[in-house]
């Protein structure tokens, strides 16, 4: 098996050969079938995936040989590592933002606009702005971010919250 996986040294790209040569090697010991994916360079210089499935079996004098049906991946494999690359960087801009959201220098709160006002989310500067040790012990004490507006400004804050929201339905 090691001289039929050393022929394929030949057309697999070289920083893919050693990964492809050790799962086939791994997975032919259990005599079942392998599959490997891996780039090859073709006749004409362009470089494609390929999904490789091979099974050790008998030839026909008895000897071991190896089967393999090889097929294009490329399109599927360009779609794969493009949604991982845009999943990376969202995953970047979520950190970013995250350590942003909790690293502003003003408190953050976001609330429903419905009669409750029920608080959704809310970034660090917020709680300690008002003396809390915690967001537990935020949420805890405030169910409404209105409790914490003065009873003579209260009208004019909940006009201006329903003003907003009617805006946005």
């Amino acid at each position: 098996y090691a001289g039929a996986c050393a022929s394929c040294r030949s057309f697999i790209l070289p920083e893919d050969y050693p990964g492809a040569y050790k799962q086939v090697l791994r997975s032919l010991t259990a005599d079942g079938p392998c599959y490997v994916e891996y780039r090859v360079r073709r006749r004409d210089g362009r470089v494609v995936w390929v999904g490789d499935v091979s099974k050790r079996a008998a030839g026909p004098e008895g000897e071991q040989v190896l089967y393999c049906f090889i097929y294009d991946i490329t399109e599927r494999k360009r779609r794969e590592l493009a949604a991982a690359r845009a999943n990376l960087e969202a995953q970047r801009q979520a950190r970013f933002l995250s350590r942003l959201y909790d690293t502003v220098p003003c408190g953050i709160l976001q609330f429903t606009p419905d009669e409750r006002h029920r608080i959704v989310n809310l970034n660090r500067m917020t709680w300690e702005f008002y003396g809390f040790p915690s967001e537990a012990a935020y949420r805890e004490a405030v169910r409404t971010p209105l409790q914490l507006v003065l009873d003579e400004d209260r009208p004019q804050v909940e006009a201006r919250i329903d003003r907003k929201s009617t805006r946005l339905n």
